[in-house]
């Protein structure tokens, strides 16, 4: 018993000295755990300082690292790209580099020493031998007094491809790497400190390109007086083609002019004039400011200008009496295919006017692809654009091909068809008669080009007209259409027919609104502008001798009355911005939108606002506009936005910008049509270009401002106006 109890007693010993080790085991144990602990959650917070060092150096180093390169780029003869500046000095690019990299190195260490670093030693530069090259780098060194090194690199790094969607992109950037040996409190005694690196990268990714083009516009026309004799109808004008491309602008380059009763070659002339300078076309015979006209023309012309520069007329060859079409080229400025197939003859007549200049015949009116003339004695004939005779008349004609040789009926022989006003496929003629004026329909709807009657109407309360009637078209209030009137400008008295020359009474007012124009006895022809909306319409009245040209307010129904003078009815044409003496108008002509061309006696072009009969202050250019070419090459283009500089804006009162595939608008990107450049401050973004696919390798910048005016009441515009268009990409960021 003793035996057991003392076994007992030394087995309880043995167990208590056990659980001493052990228990002293687990306190060392969780000693070292703790320690170790303590210690990784220090490397934690330092692996998270490193880190947020690393991004904030890459992005300050990147932005740091552009302005320091951009710095050089001025110095190095205000360069934009590094190949210009490599070209100017190959030793430019490096110092570009090292300089780009000193303001990197020198803002990420005032960073870094904010945080606690402190740095005696000079970094160490490892600069690339060509830092175009896109397998280069550069590397700096900063080492701190803690021993943390900060490794700064200047590297390459493709981001996509360029606008061709097939050469790879690359990017300059900078990776910040900072290295320091881990903070350690107790676990020494396990392990020595690890060694803690964090990085990070940061390139500009639009690249932040800047691009200059120098623009000019052109000064709103004014006034040309030519010295080409004769009397010109028109004024016709041509968009000439750009002579490298062969694109339209949709910008008005010429007004030309046929002179009307000229008696030949030796006198007859077409005169021509560039709308940009207000001189004459080049190639013109001085001093004459014009081409030899070899036919005679009529005393009330209608010609038709083709979008390609041919001109038609009606006219009379000298030699031979032959009446018919003639076709002048404005873009070759000759004859049309070079004298080949420049006439058609459709009728020999004697002169028999009482003025031995003018021709029996008016027109050509086109329609469907076909120009028709009217003879004094309403015969019809019709011919292609190529001057081939195409086929007229019904059942009672009589004629060759091409012409239809019965008279239209109402139509008196010997008497002067004076003029015509088409509304769409229905032609008005107006026919000056012993007893009066007399109207006359013809249909031109028949696709084979027969010609049809559609109505007539004769009225005699005119009295006998002649140079004093005018023909026009009349317009109800909402701008559409509804028949042709005639005024006779000595007596004020105006008739008016519908489309179907079926009587619809005189215009209410036009006589006494328009009464100044009688204080002339010859008059010219009629024009009517329209404005932004349909409604908005004016017709504009030659005073011919009288020198006034009459307005008439078609949404109103009332002569106009908003000029500078409070009446604005009337235009006196020989006004300083109207020409430089008498301009005895005889027509006119839209030359944009907001500018009315006129022409007149002895070849006087002038012009004026058809609203309020100011100046013309309206300017517009068309400029191929291509992306921004990033610093690096390497780095494709990108679209950017576009700033006018504020000169340009002070400069203008109206200014509407429109980005387009095509020079004529016709395809504008969406969202980038008609943008008030007043309201934006100049600012045309085009950074929604880079989003297409594939992105446009250029574009057409339509630019259309009206000129304020200077303390003479001028265009600020009165000479070519020369302004720089900037296309910039701000830097983004991107980590």
């Amino acid at each position: 018993m003793a035996s057991f109890e003392k076994l007992q007693k030394r087995r309880a010993e043995s167990e208590r000295g056990a659980i001493l080790v052990l228990t002293a085991l687990v306190i060392l144990l969780l000693l070292f755990i703790a320690a170790f602990s303590t210690d990784l959650g220090a490397w934690y917070r330092q692996t998270e300082e490193q880190q947020r060092a690393a991004d904030v150096g890459s992005l300050n180093g990147i932005s740091a690292y552009d302005r320091g390169v951009k710095d050089i780029f001025a110095l190095r003869g205000n360069v934009s790209t590094w190949q210009e500046l490599a070209a100017a000095n190959p030793d430019f690019a490096d110092e570009a580099e090292l300089q780009g990299l000193t303001e990197a190195t020198l803002t990420i260490q005032a960073l870094l020493e904010t945080s606690g670093l402190s740095f005696t030693a000079a970094p160490t530069f490892n600069l690339a031998p060509d830092p175009l090259d896109t397998s280069s780098v550069s590397t700096v060194t900063l080492t701190a007094t803690d021993g943390s090194i900060i490794t700064i690199t200047r590297v390459f790094v493709e981001t996509g491809v360029a606008l061709d969607g097939v050469t790879p992109v690359f990017t300059r950037a900078i990776e910040v790497s900072v290295e320091r040996t881990g903070e350690q409190y107790f676990s020494n005694i396990l392990r020595d400190a690890p060694q803690i690196e964090r990085n990070a990268q940061s390139l500009l990714s639009n690249c932040g390109a800047t691009c200059n083009n120098l623009i000019t516009f052109n000064p709103p026309f004014v006034a040309f007086e030519g010295t080409g004799n004769g009397d010109g109808y028109g004024p016709l004008l041509y968009d000439r083609p750009d002579p490298i491309t062969g694109v339209r602008d949709g910008v008005i380059d010429e007004a030309w002019a046929v002179n009307h009763h000229s008696n030949g070659a030796a006198t007859g002339q077409i005169i021509c004039v560039v709308v940009a300078t207000q001189q004459p076309c080049p190639g013109s015979t001085a001093p004459n400011d014009a081409f030899p006209l070899d036919y005679q023309t009529g005393n009330r012309p209608v010609e038709y200008i083709h979008p390609d520069g041919r001109i038609y007329f009606a006219a009379r060859r000298a030699s031979d009496g032959a009446l018919g079409l003639a076709c002048w080229n404005a873009d070759t400025k000759s004859y049309c295919n070079g004298g080949t197939s420049e006439f058609i003859s459709f009728w020999t007549q004697t002169q028999g006017t009482a003025f031995p200049a003018w021709i029996n015949a008016t027109g050509p009116f086109f329609n469907d692809g076909r120009l028709y003339i009217v003879s004094q004695d309403g015969q019809v004939a019709c011919a292609t654009l190529a001057l081939n005779p195409c086929t007229v008349g019904g059942p009672n004609a009589v004629g060759g091909p091409g012409v239809d040789t019965s008279q239209l009926p109402g139509l008196n022989t010997g008497n002067l068809v004076s003029n015509g006003e088409q509304i769409g496929e229905r032609l008005i003629l107006t026919q000056n008669a012993a007893t009066g004026v007399l109207f006359r329909c013809l249909d031109l709807s028949n696709n084979s080009g027969a010609v049809s009657g559609c109505g007539q109407h004769f009225q005699n309360t005119l009295g006998n007209g002649g140079d004093d009637n005018l023909t026009f078209t009349r317009y109800n209030t909402s701008g559409g259409a509804v028949g042709v009137c005639v005024l006779n400008i000595q007596t004020g008295a105006n008739q008016c027919v519908n489309s179907s020359a079926s009587p619809i009474g005189e215009l209410p007012g036009l006589a006494a609104g328009l009464d100044l124009l009688s204080t002339g006895n010859w008059g010219g022809d009629t024009f009517t502008w329209t404005g932004e909306t349909p409604a908005e319409k004016r017709t504009f009245f030659a005073g011919g001798n009288s020198d006034y040209v009459g307005c008439w307010n078609w949404q109103t129904g009332q002569a106009c009355n908003d000029g500078p003078d409070g009446g604005g009815a009337y235009l006196l044409a020989n006004d300083a911005y109207t020409g430089n003496g008498n301009a005895n108008p005889y027509a006119f002509n839209q030359i944009s939108a907001r500018c009315v061309i006129g022409l007149g006696h002895q070849a006087v072009f002038f012009s004026f606002d058809p609203v309020g009969f100011g100046p013309c202050v309206d300017v517009t250019i068309t400029t191929p506009i291509a992306p921004c070419d990033c610093a690096d090459a390497a780095q494709g283009a990108r679209w950017g936005a576009i700033t006018l500089p504020p000169q340009l804006l002070a400069d203008v009162e109206f200014l509407l910008g429109t980005v387009s595939v095509t020079s004529d608008s016709s395809t504008a990107y969406a969202g980038l049509e008609d943008i008030d450049l007043l309201a934006t401050g100049g600012v045309i973004d085009l950074g929604v270009l880079n989003e297409l696919t594939p992105p446009p390798a250029s574009v057409f910048l339509t630019l259309e401002a009206d000129s304020r005016l200077d303390s003479n009441g001028d265009p600020l515009f009165a000479d070519p106006y020369t302004t720089n268009l900037e296309i910039s990409v701000q830097p983004t960021l991107t980590e």
